[in-house]
C-alpha cells in the first residue's frame, strides 16, 4: 500500500509531466514545487528501506538545477539537496 506522500509525489509528478514531450525541461510552477517539498520527505523512506543509515533522516530543501520528462511516467531532477541529520546525530556534535 502506499503512503500518503507517495500518492502525492504520483499525483504531482503526472499533472506536471502531462502535455510535456519527452526531453522537454520541466519548468518552475507551484505543483513542481510542490513535488520537490513531497521529495523531501518521500526521498529519506524509500532510501531507508534499502539502507539502514537513513532511516530517521530527513531532507531539508531539494534544489533542482536541471528536471526534464524522460518518459511518458518519469522525470529526471538533477541538483543539490540539504540532508539534515537525526536529532542524535546533532546531540553528538554539541557535546
Amino acid at each position: 500500500m502506499a503512503s500518503r506522500t507517495e500518492e502525492a509525489v504520483s499525483r504531482l509528478l503526472r499533472s506536471i509531466l502531462d502535455g510535456l514531450a519527452d526531453g522537454e525541461a520541466i519548468e518552475d510552477s507551484e505543483a513542481f514545487r510542490s513535488l520537490l517539498n513531497d521529495l523531501e520527505y518521500f526521498l529519506p523512506a524509500v532510501l531507508g528501506e534499502a539502507h539502514g543509515e537513513w532511516r530517521d533522516e530527513s531532507l531539508d530543501g531539494v534544489f533542482p538545477a536541471l528536471a526534464r520528462k524522460t518518459g511518458p511516467s518519469e522525470a529526471e531532477i538533477l541538483g543539490l539537496c540539504v540532508a539534515h541529520p537525526t536529532k542524535a546525530y546533532l546531540d553528538s556534535w554539541s557535546a
